[in-house]
């Protein structure tokens, strides 16, 4: 009995062992390592003919204080970062820092940073000249751009700042060395990492990320998922994925805001909604190069604010039902191949596009039903500006569709073909070479209440029988305001002016 106690007591230490060293290896093969000394003036040192030290509480990261170097003539002040706070020196690659500046900005009296390096002996230096701004800004440096800095492992770094104006303040808050330029700030736990995915993965519900622009590299290569109900915050940071889809969400309560969100091969999404989500907002993003600038798959209750989307082969891209979608606050869809495309696509709400300059439809319906486009803006699009192909019972409301089709003959306004019980109302529908309406195999059209002007053709009906045209103001049409072949039935064209 006492060697099986025994026993186990050693299998208890061993196994003990085996999870501190496990731990403290993931501990040090961390990609970003932050330096808190700016809190505290005792871990620098200053020089120059006048410099004065001191902590300062205009500051980057809230309830902590910033290193404030002030100078009568000129001054630096410094930090040693030691291998021993980190194994290897070499894991990391870029050295960052938050910096502020309270002096005129001209390149000869601007601060410049140096950092010296201490080898066997040998000092090596090398300085970088930051444009700084009198708001905070990230700075990073690639170590491994100056090969007479980079060693597989230092001694001793001195981070060092140096600066020339009277009686001006120089800010720095966190020094920062990571493997990659760019940097992720979770603002609640203040916690920093060198990609998104990471972020997100250690975030909670209710977090707001903010991936950083900086001085030497703001674009973030990497496919993103968000599985959380998070606040995204670009700051004007770019996302280019390596193929696929830029921003993928799984969940409900989503913000993206402030990303250029660039693809490479028009492949993948911009973003992907996905099936389920709701309450997600696209704010201020620039969305581009890709097969769909924004798809969704049965998404509710989102909006699209502020957001320009080009240069896609569709801007907005819906091949599922259910989908609810508002734009708001000039979002553009422009230069896509098409603007808005729907297939097989029933029962979705799309509210305030703004669709203009795409190369072929603006928006274009294919065997898609019961859908509804209200308060829509279509314009100068170089073929038809609205198309319905086998698609029936959907509304067009409250829009203004002028100037489509590039001064060709063969496009109209608003063109339905093999597509029934289709409305559309309340609307100003305008300018066009060739016809404002056409129905070709169009059946049961209601078209009420609309302003319609400006073409060859008001509305032109062919083989498309019991159309009901009632309380239109339809004018200045060279040819005729309605016109119907005899092949067209039961139409009720009362109540017009």
């Amino acid at each position: 009995m006492e060697r099986k106690g025994k026993f186990f007591w050693i299998c208890v230490f061993i196994l003990v062992i085996f999870a501190i060293t496990i731990f403290a290896t993931e501990k040090t093969d961390a990609k970003v390592l932050v330096f808190e000394n700016c809190d505290d003036t005792s871990g620098w040192g200053t020089g120059g003919s006048s410099a004065i030290l001191s902590l300062d509480y205009v500051d980057k990261i809230e309830g902590s204080a910033s290193f404030n170097l002030t100078s009568t003539s000129y001054g630096w002040g410094h930090i040693k970062i030691t291998n021993y706070d980190f194994w290897d020196w070499s894991d990391y690659n870029y050295i960052s820092f938050w910096g502020k500046y309270d002096g005129r900005i001209e390149s000869y009296i601007a601060p410049y940073l140096e950092i010296i390096t201490y080898y066997n002996g040998d000092i090596q230096y090398h300085d970088w000249y930051p444009s700084y701004s009198s708001e905070w800004k990230l700075f990073t440096f690639n170590l491994r751009e100056a090969p007479d800095l980079y060693y597989p492992q230092v001694e001793v770094v001195d981070f060092a700042v140096y600066f020339w104006n009277s009686g001006k303040h120089l800010h720095i808050d966190y020094i920062i060395l990571s493997q990659n330029a760019t940097l992720v700030e979770n603002m609640r736990t203040r916690a920093l990492y060198d990609s998104i995915q990471e972020a997100i993965n250690d975030a909670i519900p209710g977090d707001t990320l903010i991936a950083h622009t900086n001085s030497y590299d703001s674009i973030y290569e990497e496919n993103v998922v968000i599985n959380k109900s998070i606040t995204l915050i670009g700051d004007g940071a770019i996302i280019e994925p390596p193929s696929g889809d830029g921003i993928k969400v799984e969940t409900s309560n989503v913000v993206i805001r402030g990303f250029k969100i660039g693809g490479t091969a028009l492949s993948g999404n911009g973003i992907l909604i996905g099936t389920g989500c709701s309450n997600v907002v696209v704010d201020n993003c620039e969305i581009y190069g890709f097969t769909n600038g924004i798809g969704l798959n049965g998404a509710v209750n989102c909006i699209i604010n502020n957001t320009r989307i080009h240069g896609n082969t569709y801007g907005i891209y819906l091949s599922t039902p259910g989908n609810k979608i508002k734009m708001t606050n000039n979002t553009g869809i422009y230069s896509n191949s098409y603007g808005i495309y729907l297939i097989n696509a029933n029962n979705n709400e799309i509210d305030g596009a703004i669709v203009y300059s795409n190369s072929n439809h603006g928006v274009y319906l294919l065997n898609s039903n019961y859908n509804t486009l209200t308060n829509a803006t279509i314009h100068d699009n170089s073929q038809h500006g609205i198309y319905f192909y086998s698609s029936n019972g959907n509304i067009i409301k409250n829009s203004n569709i002028y100037s489509n089709a590039d001064s060709s003959l063969d496009y109209c306004e608003i063109y339905l073909e093999r597509s029934s019980y289709n409305t559309i109302q309340d609307s100003d529908i305008h300018d066009n070479n060739n016809c404002i309406i056409m129905l070709r195999f169009a059946n049961f059209t209601s078209i009420k209440n609309n302003d319609i002007y400006n073409s060859r053709y008001g509305i032109y009906i062919l083989d498309s029988n019991n159309a009901t045209i009632n309380y239109n103001n339809i004018y200045s049409n060279t040819r005729y305001g309605v016109f119907a072949t005899d092949s067209s039935k039961d139409i009720d064209g009362q109540f017009n002016y």
